[in-house]
């Protein structure tokens, strides 16, 4: 009997060893004689809410960012539809010549600019669909992103 004990254990690490570590499993908990609850916490993981930031204080960890410039009351940045993959961080920058306010339609983002600056809108773009960016008072389209 004792013979086999070392020879079951080479057998095990050898098998151990060979496996994917993503494979191998942990062996479990023993329980404890405390309570349930004691001595344990539990937080909910913060959910990100979609914020708006100005123009120098975004940060860079966007993992997508679009560049639109207004001027003259025309637009000039990604023409058409811009893709965005669901759950991406996303950052947009406009420049303008004139004093507005970018809104980003169904996240209800908005972020005031002045003329002449830029200002930048950043957010996780969680919710799919065709959503369009505009400066608000000048009811100019700036871009719709499609998120899927």
């Amino acid at each position: 009997m004792l013979r086999r004990v070392p020879a079951l254990l080479v057998l095990a690490l050898i098998v151990a060893c060979g496996n994917d570590p993503s494979t191998v499993s942990t062996p479990p908990v023993t329980p404890t004689s405390q309570p349930p609850g004691a001595g344990a916490t539990q937080s909910a993981a913060p959910t990100a809410a979609p914020t708006a930031v100005a123009s120098g204080v975004a940060s860079d960890a966007a993992q997508q960012t679009i560049n639109v410039t207004v001027a003259g009351g025309k637009v000039s940045g990604p023409p058409g539809r811009v893709m965005v993959a669901k759950g991406t961080r996303l950052r947009i920058t406009v420049t303008s010549d004139v004093a507005d306010e970018v809104h980003v339609h169904v996240y209800d983002l908005r972020q005031a600019v002045s003329a002449n600056a830029s200002a930048s809108v950043e957010f996780v773009a969680d919710k799919p669909g065709v959503i369009e960016v505009e400066l608000e008072t000048a009811k100019l389209v700036l871009a719709r992103l499609e998120i899927s």
